[in-house]
């Protein structure tokens, strides 16, 4: 089984002025190709902490 982990970008997503939901659709969606979401991570718009 594929793998693959959900990185959502966004500081509207952090600090909540948007709820953040693509994940799970993502997921979902994913399941249907039998592709398992290892995990999902919310990190602000910094190419420096995206790149780490």
């Amino acid at each position: 089984m594929q793998t693959v982990f959900i990185l959502a970008i966004g500081a509207e997503l952090l600090d909540g002025r948007v709820l953040e939901s693509n994940s799970r659709y993502i997921a979902n969606q994913l399941n249907d190709f039998a592709i398992e979401v290892s995990g999902t991570l919310v990190c602000p718009d910094d190419m420096e902490r995206i790149s780490d």
